[in-house]
């Protein structure tokens, strides 16, 4: 299985899933299915189908390590980065209906695991880049409910307020684009608030956020 997860590495998916399916296969003469060893082979084939395209086998190997790791007291940073997987996959794989809720619960875990910072910050970063995604290709009810999970993660981490006024401004924009004037309000007064503190009035999101906040309590009066 190491060589199977230096081909992985080395994102060379092919000669990875030879490997990890040979080992799989030997280990499945000696240990239980539910093994939490046989998970981690789970996900690195995850992951080599994933990027091989091969999106429903992704998935089969996802679901299956998440099931093995959810029924052992396993760390949450674990499940949350085959949760984030499984969005991906799913998203990839066009059954969209599983993608947010996996990553919303990818971030939920992840914070269960207070000893895996690099996990959790690489999470927070592939779903930003997510809700970003979402946004600009307009899927707004998505972007918006990935954005909202951000910002309960983002408040509590003080080293990633910039991430957190950035969030709140998207949520501000999306409530604009909707015309829920009281809400895009709230949300680019608490934006603008964190970019105070952080010493940013010289930005550009600075003042794209102070332009956009009057045009909203223009439109509220």
């Amino acid at each position: 299985d190491l060589i199977g997860y230096y081909f992985l590495i080395q994102k060379q998916p092919t000669e990875s899933i030879t490997y990890l399916q040979k080992s799989l296969k030997q280990l499945l003469n000696y240990l239980e299915t539910r093994h939490l060893y046989i998970s981690h082979i789970a996900i690195g084939l995850g992951a080599a189908y994933l990027f091989s395209n091969k999106y429903k086998d992704s998935l089969g190997y996802f679901e299956k390590a998440e099931q093995i790791q959810r029924g052992i007291e396993i760390n949450g940073s674990e499940i949350a980065i085959i949760l984030v997987n499984l969005g991906q996959s799913y998203q990839l794989a066009l059954r969209n209906s599983k993608d947010l809720e996996c990553f919303k619960m990818g971030i939920e875990n992840a914070l269960l695991s207070k000893e895996s910072v690099y996990h959790l910050n690489q999470l927070i970063n592939f779903c930003l880049a997510k809700a970003n995604a979402y946004y600009s290709s307009r899927a707004y009810k998505k972007a918006a409910l990935l954005f909202t999970e951000l910002v309960k993660v983002l408040s509590i981490i003080p080293e990633r307020k910039k991430e957190l006024a950035e969030c709140n401004y998207k949520l501000g924009l999306i409530n604009y684009r909707h015309k829920n004037f009281g809400k895009s309000n709230d949300f680019f007064t608490k934006s603008l608030k964190i970019q105070e503190d952080l010493g940013l009035t010289n930005d550009r999101l600075y003042f794209e956020t102070s332009e956009l906040l009057s045009k909203t309590q223009g439109a509220q009066s």
